[in-house]
């Protein structure tokens, strides 16, 4: 499997044990954001669920498709989840967030929150997101070059953005303690 499936699995994979969290992840992840045309069609039957105002809780999924497939898919990441004890790791961030909120309160505190897996998963999705912008405007950039004498707007906010993401792409790979 290749990175990208992985990640877009994992995500599933935290829907099924923790649908409450569908919101959150919903805010931040499009059915667009994923690659994966199985994948991309769970997550968008766990989004039509929550539409109609229900989690998106596996038996609820699996009565929402049609698929066999997808279907077998689904029963899968929940498998795959549970010999993962991903309940367990989800319920444990919980606590840990729970005990930094109280250990925050002291202004001077140089301890970073430790990120969650939802939280790690959701910025990994959105990181390659931009990686996905960033190689796209790369040749609206090379474009615009070829064509334009000079430095038009539309030119100097491309390279204003790409520089940006090279930026953090390079604050990305820095270990996190110096």
């Amino acid at each position: 499997p290749r990175k990208d499936d992985l990640l877009e699995a994992e995500l599933l994979q935290i829907l099924f044990t923790a649908p409450h969290t569908i919101e959150q992840i919903r805010q931040e992840v499009g059915t667009d954001d994923f690659h994966n045309e199985a994948t991309r069609e769970l997550l968008g039957t766990c989004y039509d669920l929550c539409d109609h105002g229900l989690l998106p809780e596996l038996s609820r999924v699996l009565d929402a498709l049609e698929c066999p497939h997808l279907k077998s898919l689904a029963v899968w990441l929940d498998e795959q989840a549970a010999v993962r004890k991903l309940a367990d790791q989800l319920a444990q961030d919980a606590v840990n967030r729970s005990s930094e909120a109280l250990d925050s309160p002291t202004a001077g505190s140089s301890t970073e929150p430790s990120l969650g897996l939802v939280r790690q998963v959701l910025n990994e999705l959105k990181w390659r997101r931009e990686v996905v912008r960033q190689q796209a405007s790369r040749g609206q950039v090379a474009a615009q070059l070829d064509t334009s004498s000079g430095l038009s707007p539309e030119l100097r906010e491309l390279l204003e953005r790409q520089t940006q993401f090279h930026q953090q792409r390079a604050m990305k790979k820095l270990p996190t303690s110096l």
